[in-house]
């Protein structure tokens, strides 16, 4: 059985993650953010699609990507883990 990777974060960084990830929460946009990750976007054209709507939000893009660390969603560019997270997905 596979172990899962597990990556030690300071403190500081993991509360930021955390705040942005609330934030996200708060906004109501966590899963449609998912959404748009099983539509293979990229945090930057995430951004662009959601921005108008909420306007300036700042670190909007990391904000995205707080949502995809939070979630396990994995790069696009890392195809087949990518692969593996959009089929759970889709199951859902």
């Amino acid at each position: 059985m596979p172990q899962e990777k597990r990556i030690l974060n300071p403190s500081w960084l993991q509360e930021n993650l955390d705040a942005q990830f609330q934030q996200a929460e708060a906004l109501g946009i966590v899963d449609e953010i998912e959404r748009l990750c099983a539509e293979r976007k990229t945090a930057k054209q995430i951004a662009q699609e959601l921005r108008p709507r909420f306007g300036q939000v700042p670190d909007f893009a990391n904000l995205i990507r707080s949502v995809r660390v939070k979630r396990k969603i994995p790069s696009v560019e890392d195809t087949a883990e990518f692969e593996a997270w959009l089929k759970k997905y889709q199951l859902r």
